[in-house]
């Protein structure tokens, strides 16, 4: 679906912009205003705190977040630039119109739902998924998250918090008293800590709060002028709706309809102005930003700085409160409309770990002002360099920012520069050097291992098992392009490959020349597991089956060469997942799907039209003439074939079914008849 408004999380970022585009402009000038310098009182300033609601309060965590680590320079500096985006700022928005008229041509969108599935993946995601990497600078803990496939999209009816609860350190000492809390998008969130010892994971403590239920307010062009529920229609004319609410905050979602009921995508928005008082709501905060600035002119600590900023940024809050404009343009003519409100928030509460994926290297680089200190897992001082720019390839060699490498010598506590012309990792312990364009291994004693005979030298990891690498060595023999396995100390330890597939669970498939190019399976030593007979052979990524093709037709073996399913079909689907099936094709028509599971057994007959592989324990699938199907991973049809849609929900956990307005469980049981 098309968004048709400001998400929370893209309105609280316009309007934190916005805020410190507006202190910035307060602290820019050092001339008089012809205002007096008034003290701020704390009690007073948190008698307004309380008056914030908790999507507010928001709004003022962020903008406050990090400003007690800024110097007075570093502030005048974000001043400048805060100051030339608010000029444009307001300058857009003076200029700003809407493109009124009547659209010769509808663009349809889809209706909101509520639907927690996106929810419940970010969940899930967080739990199985999260993983940090951590740096050493200047005396402090570097922090970067990341989900390592990356969590969905929060819909934008969610909000969410993070809760750093405990740091536990690998010489097995736990740090819980952080409570750090940020309302960021956590797979992208950066944060510090002053200890410099390495982590070995983090807890961390999540809050969602979404829209359980809502109310729905509809408008239609007869009713211009017409208040229900606190919101007033002030024009609906062509493509053009713009309407005042009292409750602003409640306000998530408008959808606008033709006459014909088709629901429109949105073009334009803007909430917060009524058309044509755009200058007199900044002429209301530039007295803000006047006070505030002369204010300022007689601040000499610190503390009475970041007081100044939290006053202002309340101040802006609760003034933005009277914004309860709201117009937009759709793609299509409106006749008339929906308004969402909140009606009742849903919470979820849930507590993940963040695991450290930087490597338990012998030491770690502390780049400081003058020099580079590389220090222990535990954070202590080994030795400096006055080299700057230092990054590591792997636990014993180092590149700079000028392409120049080296050898950290922990004996000898130096670093050696090396004459070579690139360098690559292979692994913790060794990498791959280039010269005179051929490429050799060397170890972590700064040995050459191989000597330059290799045209090629590249670590796979296993797709299985992310913490395993194969070293593959290309070297050209009589022209032609051989491969061969590397063990974890360089050497040669197989026979010669014409070609060698990717690793997964130990396991690559592989061709000889003298086999004419047949394919078989090799293990990680090179050792032959399935003979070199197949047009084809590829991994089915779980439980160690291989998708193999002969005579133009397609099977399934297992690692001993068994037969798991005949060689006998025209497509098989190799990616297979641990919760339930993937398809088979028996012949070249459409209507021969089949489906088999995880172990390669053919659980469902190949009688059925396509619509891809089962991910839950069951799946809609899709047969000819537009009918559907509720079939389980057994092959057993929990609802019938039946000419109406079927859409999946899930609700808290649970799923459920709607077809033609009736709702069913994931029994196929009728449990809600909504047709009235």
């Amino acid at each position: 679906m098309n968004k048709l408004y400001m998400s929370n999380s893209e309105l609280r970022s316009f309007y934190i912009k916005l805020i410190k585009a507006f202190v910035l402009f307060i602290i820019i000038s050092n001339t008089s205003c012809g205002q007096n310098a008034v003290t701020i009182d704390k009690s007073t300033l948190e008698a307004k705190k309380k008056q914030l609601s908790e999507q507010e309060t928001k709004m003022l965590f962020n903008f406050m977040e990090g400003k007690d680590t800024l110097s007075i320079k570093e502030s005048k500096n974000h001043i400048i630039d805060y100051l030339e985006y608010f000029l444009k700022q307001k300058e857009k928005i003076s200029s700003r119109s809407f493109n009124v008229r009547q659209v010769s041509k509808d663009e349809e969108d889809y209706e909101f739902r509520i639907d927690t599935t996106v929810l419940n993946g970010v969940i899930k995601e967080l739990k199985n998924q999260t993983i940090f990497k951590q740096t050493f600078k200047n005396n402090v803990t570097g922090i970067e998250f990341e989900v390592k496939n990356g969590a969905p999209n929060m819909r934008n009816n969610t909000d969410e918090k993070y809760i750093i609860k405990k740091l536990y350190y690998h010489d097995q000492t736990v740090n819980d008293t952080i409570n750090e809390t940020t309302f960021q998008v956590f797979q992208f969130y950066d944060t510090s800590f002053k200890k410099l010892k390495y982590i070995d994971s983090i807890s961390v403590e999540a809050n969602f709060t979404y829209i359980k239920k809502y109310n729905v307010t509809e408008f239609n062009k007869e009713e211009l002028g017409s208040e229900k529920k606190g919101i007033t229609l002030v024009e609906l004319k062509d493509n053009y709706v713009y309407f005042k609410s009292e409750n602003p905050e409640d306000f998530f979602l408008i959808e606008a309809y033709t006459k014909e009921g088709k629901m429109l995508q949105q073009e334009q928005n803007w909430r917060g102005f009524a058309p044509g008082k755009e200058t007199i709501v900044y002429d209301g905060k530039i007295e803000l930003f006047k006070q505030a600035k002369t204010n300022f002119r007689k601040v000499k600590t610190k503390k009475e700085a970041l007081l100044i900023l939290e006053n202002l940024s309340v101040d802006i809050i609760l003034e933005r409160r009277e914004h309860q404009h709201f117009q937009y343009t759709f793609k299509g003519n409106v006749d008339h409309i929906k308004i969402h409100t909140n009606k009742q928030i849903g919470e979820k509460t849930m507590l993940f770990t963040a695991v450290n994926v930087t490597s338990k290297s012998p030491t770690f680089i502390n780049e400081v002002t003058d020099r580079t200190n590389f220090i222990d897992i535990n954070g202590t001082t080994l030795f400096s360099t006055p080299k700057k720019g230092l990054e590591f390839i792997n636990f014993f060699y180092l590149e700079d920012e000028d392409d120049n490498y080296y050898y950290l010598d922990l004996k000898q506590k130096k670093l050696l520069g090396l004459d070579v012309a690139s360098m690559y990792p292979l692994t913790n312990t060794l990498v791959q050097v280039s010269k005179e364009e051929l490429e050799a291994v060397f170890n972590e004693e700064n040995k050459n291992v191989s000597g330059y005979i290799y045209n090629k030298i590249e670590s796979e990891i296993d797709e299985n098992n992310p913490n395993v690498h194969h070293l593959i060595a290309t070297i050209l023999k009589k022209g032609k392009k051989v491969e061969v396995i590397l063990d974890n100390k360089g050497k040669e330890i197989s026979p010669e490959f014409s070609g060698i597939g990717s690793f997964n669970d130990g396991f690559a498939n592989a061709s000889k020349s003298d086999n004419r190019d047949k394919e078989g399976v090799i293990d990680a030593t090179g050792k032959t597991i399935i003979p070199f007979v197949y047009d084809y052979i590829r991994n089915m990524n779980y439980g160690n089956l291989f998708v193999v093709k002969k005579n133009n037709v397609y099977g399934i073996i297992d690692s001993q060469g068994k037969i798991i399913l005949p060689v006998e079909y025209y497509k098989i689907n190799r990616i297979l997942n641990y919760e339930g099936l993937t398809y088979v094709q028996k012949r070249e028509d459409y209507g021969s799907y089949g489906y088999i599971n995880n172990k390669g057994k053919l659980v469902i007959p190949t009688n059925h039209y396509n619509m891809g592989s089962f991910r839950d324990s069951v799946k809609i699938i899709h047969r000819k003439d537009d009918k559907y199907a509720l079939i389980n991973d057994k092959g057993e049809y929990i609802i019938p074939y039946t000419a109406e849609k079927i859409i999946k929900i899930e609700e808290n956990g649970t799923e459920y079914y709607n077809i033609g307005g009736k709702t069913y469980n994931d029994n196929g049981e009728l449990i809600n008849n909504n047709e009235d």
